[in-house]
């Protein structure tokens, strides 16, 4: 949850950059190099689930689970940006969104015997 909020705050004060982290242009997606990137910072995300799921005796996909996170606090992160929540929700915490949902996500799996 920690690490959503983090991502969050990037996003927040660092628009233009995280807007290029993430573009969508094929000649940048396609490099090595940010493939590489990406992946290492996604293993990040990966290990902290996995490492949770261990700790509390989730039964349930670790890399799954992780994805469902990321899309959560990345798409979160995208709307905060783009101005979205303000247009539709604006009494939006979307901080204590991300806090409820990756609770709910994590709080809920069922636990191994």
């Amino acid at each position: 949850m920690a690490v959503g909020q983090v991502y969050l705050a990037f996003a927040i004060q660092e628009p233009a950059l995280f807007r290029m982290m993430f573009s969508q242009k094929p000649n940048l997606s396609e490099k090595d190099i940010v493939t590489a990137q990406g992946r290492a910072c996604f293993g990040y995300v990966l290990q902290e689930v996995i490492d949770y799921c261990a700790f509390h005796r989730v039964a349930g996909d670790a890399m799954m689970i992780a994805v469902q996170l990321w899309t959560l606090v990345h798409g979160a992160a995208s709307l905060t940006i783009d101005g979205d929540y303000a247009k539709v929700a604006p009494e939006l915490s979307v901080s204590t969104m991300i806090q409820e949902g990756a609770q709910k996500l994590l709080f809920l799996l069922p636990m191994r015997e």
